[in-house]
């Protein structure tokens, strides 16, 4: 086997793709909008997992309780994901009366509508259910 197959430059580049996140935003014609997601890579998904878990710290700096804060995990995701619309579009948050790309994405979308959208965004990155389920359970660990 070639070892340049596994170069860099060998690979075939990962494409952005198109996800109808809600029925709610629709062109002229009242069909639901695209929005532009982008796969991510392993170093946003550990930082998005490591950022998920609030650590307590009780007397003595010892650690008495992990909070998992799984919703917030799924807008995190969503954030580092979304290529369109622009989040940090100062009119789109102007509009929605929002600060920052996660507040602007909840007034936006429904809890529902974040999570599909966050499943699917696990899925072009490269789980599959087996693996989404594993790397939850690994991340509340």
């Amino acid at each position: 086997m070639d070892m340049k197959t596994f170069f860099k430059e060998s690979t075939i580049p990962v494409a952005n793709v198109k996800f109808k996140a809600s029925k709610r935003f629709t062109d002229e014609n009242g069909e639901p909008v695209e929005w532009e997601l982008r796969p991510l890579t392993c170093d946003e998904m550990d930082a998005v997992m490591l950022k998920d878990k609030n650590k307590i710290i009780g007397k003595k700096g010892k650690i008495e309780a992990d909070v998992d804060k799984s919703m917030n995990r799924q807008y995190e995701i969503a954030v580092k994901s979304i290529v369109s619309p622009n989040l940090r579009l100062v009119e789109l948050q102007d509009s929605w009366g929002t600060t920052g790309e996660i507040q602007t994405l909840k007034a936006m979308l429904l809890p529902g509508e974040v999570q599909k959208m966050a499943d699917y965004i696990l899925e072009i990155s490269g789980f599959d259910d087996d693996d989404l389920n594993a790397t939850i359970e690994t991340s509340k660990n």
